[in-house]
């Protein structure tokens, strides 16, 4: 009798201890990798450029919450997009990247013939030519509030949504979608500094694969009629001199040019600035 006490005596002690070491475990877990609304995980990972010799560099990994997406800049770098790529594959649309490669060549797909060659993995493709009209005056005006708003819920893109830019041209068609989208009441959208090119540069991978087709979102378009001036306005501004207009075209469009019959083409408007697009340094 007292043989058989002592044995489940012992295996009573045993079944305690694992059951204190099973709740220890657990209440770590908890504490240390259970995310919170104040807390998400925190992962650390490591950046390895492709190419050979590339330095290895340490790159912080941790999901940021919606109200830390909206502080984000205006630009932002290769290396923070790279750390945060986990979160642009999830599909969770709460940080997506669009690939705006374009050219002013209606005839050039941009889809098959930019985007299938190559993006940054998890992007998704943004068409200039979506939703505008050319006119005898202006080759693309702007998009349909209707139509845009449907085309951008295809995207995927929320209103709370962080929407990241690239292309892999000289960063021309990521402003006009930067501008774009703000027009149409998105705020939180960013430029990649030095686009797809340094993106290379740096040592990062793009792929071919297709992007799975992201779940339409309920995005609702609010255009904002502060950020367009019309002809009416232009021509007062010449006189009263209270905005600063920028030309964001081509410098050989804003000199301009005499034909030999004496035609000019291109020019600027009186008291405006150019902007030239200066490419992205490509040094490490």
């Amino acid at each position: 009798m007292n043989r058989y006490l002592v044995k489940n005596a012992k295996s009573l002690c045993k079944t305690l201890v694992l059951l204190s070491t099973i709740t220890l475990v657990l209440v770590y877990l908890d504490v240390h990798v259970r995310p919170t609304s104040s807390k998400a995980y925190k992962y650390k990972v490591r950046c390895r450029g492709v190419r050979e010799g590339n330095p290895l560099v340490e790159c912080g990994y941790q999901p940021m919450n919606t109200t830390e997406y909206s502080n984000l800049s205006t630009i932002v770098s290769i290396q923070w997009l790279y750390a945060h790529l986990p979160e642009v594959q999830n599909g969770s649309g709460e940080l997506v990247v669009l690939d705006t490669s374009w050219t002013d060549n209606a005839t050039v797909d941009g889809y098959h013939s930019f985007f299938r060659q190559g993006h940054i993995p998890g992007a998704r493709y943004f068409d200039l030519n979506k939703c505008v009209q050319s006119t005898p005056i202006l080759p693309r005006n702007i998009p349909n509030i209707g139509c845009f708003q449907e085309y951008i819920r295809s995207l995927g893109v929320y209103t709370h949504t962080r929407v990241i830019l690239y292309d892999r041209m000289d960063t021309a068609p990521s402003g006009r979608t930067w501008w774009v989208l703000r027009l149409f009441g998105h705020e939180r959208v960013s430029i990649l500094d030095g686009g797809m090119r340094k993106w290379l540069h740096d040592g990062f991978r793009i792929t071919t694969m297709e992007t799975p087709p992201p779940i339409r979102s309920n995005f609702g378009a609010l255009m904002r009629s502060e950020l367009v001036r019309d002809i009416r306005s232009m021509l007062n501004n010449l006189y009263t001199k209270t905005e600063q207009v920028a030309d964001a075209r081509g410098e050989r469009s804003f000199i301009g040019q005499i034909l030999p019959n004496g035609t000019r083409i291109g020019g600027h408007i009186p008291g405006s600035v150019i902007l030239l697009m200066v490419p992205s340094s490509t040094k490490t």
